[in-house]
């Protein structure tokens, strides 16, 4: 018998929120609906992981976590008011397996998506067990571990164990009834007027329950014979009272919420030199050059600057505030940043991370983050001959030095294009080239938008291409990337690009389609922008 954590007795809940998304269940419009209702700055975007390991990276920055959580037997933390929606199981079933089959393909999800088409063709008889997990009695085995550190394997036991710990959610909704999930949402936490949650993340193209083979069907309800058991017993309970959780205590000592709006701090570029310098102060030198934008004013920001060696120890912290190096009063838009930093680290491997800061007279917050490896180099001698240097104690070299510089271009600020008119050009006669070769080509990329076209390192701006056959198929969808100079493109601006191309294997003709790309945004010709189309003979 596993034993049980205690319910949360003491309402000790400070308006911080949990919102355990579990796949294919509405969770992507629920985590935008949460971000529209308190802002963007309140809600994480939709994270996977750990559950404490959640709470401690992200509770400090958010009220709200929400993504993909994993348990570990430890329990509901009584700090938090948790939520979550539940969807018929075998739907829910259905949509996964189409949402990874027609959505993605197999160099996307390599490995995942071969097997989830595997067990379609098969009518669910192949199935790898990396797939299992999403596949047979999700609901069931997810709650029981919050509760239960080891599974077991009486099924009575984990329907007792998923119960006993979904009673303790806050708000349980279910996807047929999105609306009334929202409602208890709302009545919980005391807010007014919220928006709709709108649909976000959709399947493409997925047959319905009673569309797919009886076969396939059978196989599912099979796997999830306790879900179907723990989803309608739960539905039932909603049926018969709008809510799983009484929380009136918790409303009577809450007061409605006000969205914190931070600004938006977006890395384009981090490059890196290191020096080894002439003097024994100081016997090497790391200069970092950040490129970034704000989408909004900061007062104070702040820097961490954390380095690791190779063994993943910390061995010298430096902090802006400390060093008296914060800047101040900065207004959005396009700055460059450099850092230098004097200290007395040995030769070798090292992986440097750069925290920045919005600081407050009451609190401060994470504004980005960014990771990159290093190599100090080991210093010579006149005659050339190497000079070992022995480390001789892990910890902060003595007396680091910290300098840092801005210096502010234009307004300009990173995010997602909306606005896309614009053409590539080329004035290169191209009409010939062979097969399975790679080639350079020069074109001209114009901004004729009224917007600025600034990407970031989370998304950049690349060129790339599509290769068409004769019968106006694709052939080749995403073609190489090439970086857009500087992640930028100002509005009536015009860059000239060396753009990298592979042709197709098969000789013929095609017609070369080139198109600017954000990743994880959008195709530009999709946000109005023209591409160029050259029709191209392919020759062995």
């Amino acid at each position: 018998m596993n034993t049980k954590f205690m319910p949360k007795t003491q309402v000790i809940f400070n308006r911080r929120i949990i919102f355990d998304h579990l796949p294919k269940t509405a969770g992507q419009a629920v985590n935008t609906w949460l971000s529209r209702v308190f802002g963007p700055a309140t809600v994480t975007e939709s994270l996977i992981g750990d559950h404490r390991d959640l709470i401690q990276t992200h509770g400090g920055n958010f009220n709200i976590i929400s993504g993909h959580v994993s348990f570990r037997g430890d329990g509901l933390d009584p700090r938090y008011g948790y939520l979550t929606c539940l969807r018929e199981p075998i739907d829910r079933a259905i949509s996964w397996l189409f949402f990874v089959n027609k959505n993605f393909d197999n160099s996307v999800l390599p490995g995942v998506w071969e097997k989830v088409d595997r067990f379609i063709k098969s009518d669910g008889e192949d199935m790898d067990d990396e797939i299992r997990d999403y596949l047979e009695n999700l609901y069931v085995n997810h709650f029981a571990s919050v509760i239960s550190t080891c599974p077991t394997s009486n099924d009575d036991q984990k329907l007792e164990d998923a119960f006993f710990a979904i009673s303790h959610y806050d708000v349980v909704g279910v996807y047929e009834y999105l609306d009334d999930f929202s409602k208890d949402v709302v009545e919980f936490l005391n807010i007014a007027n919220p928006p709709p949650i709108e649909s976000v993340n959709v399947t493409v193209t997925r047959p319905r329950v009673n569309h797919i083979s009886d076969r396939l069907r059978q196989r599912l309800i099979a796997l999830n014979q306790l879900d179907l058991k723990f989803y309608h017993a739960l539905k039932e309970r909603k049926e018969n009272a709008r809510t799983l959780q009484k929380h009136s205590s918790a409303k009577a000592t809450t007061m409605s919420w006000m969205p914190y709006w931070r600004p938006e701090l977006s890395i384009i570029n981090i490059g890196q030199v290191v020096n080894t310098l002439d003097n024994q102060e100081y016997p090497s030198e790391i200069k970092l050059i950040a490129y970034l934008t704000l989408s909004g004013p900061v007062t104070k920001l702040n820097t961490l600057i954390n380095v690791y060696d190779h063994e993943k120890a910390l061995i010298l912290n430096l902090s802006s505030s400390v060093e008296e190096q914060s800047l101040y009063q900065l207004k959005a838009g396009f700055y460059e940043m450099q850092f230098s930093i004097k200290s007395h680290l040995p030769a070798g491997d090292y992986q440097i991370s750069l925290i920045f800061l919005n600081e407050h007279v009451k609190a401060h917050h994470e504004l980005a983050w960014h990771s990159l490896a290093i190599n100090i180099p080991q210093k010579s001698t006149l005659d050339d001959e190497p000079k070992k240097i022995v480390r001789k104690t892990k910890g902060k070299p003595q007396h680091p030095s910290l300098n840092i510089t801005y210096e502010y271009f234009n307004e300009a600020v990173a995010q997602k294009i909306d606005n896309a008119l614009g053409s590539i050009t080329c004035n290169i006669p191209l009409t010939e080239v062979k097969s399975a070769t790679s080639f350079a080509l020069e074109v001209n990329v114009s901004n004729q938008s009224p917007t600025n076209w600034m990407g970031s390192l989370k998304n950049p701006i690349n060129l790339s291409y599509r290769w068409m056959n004769a019968n106006n198929e694709v052939v080749i969808f995403e073609g190489e990337r090439t970086p857009l100079p500087c992640m930028c493109l100002f509005t009536g601006e015009s860059i000239e690009v060396q753009m990298f191309i592979i042709s197709p294997e098969v000789p013929g003709s095609y017609q070369l389609v080139l198109v600017p790309v954000q990743e994880c945004v959008a195709w530009l010709d999709s946000k109005g922008f023209k591409p160029l189309v050259l029709t191209i003979n392919v020759i062995e």
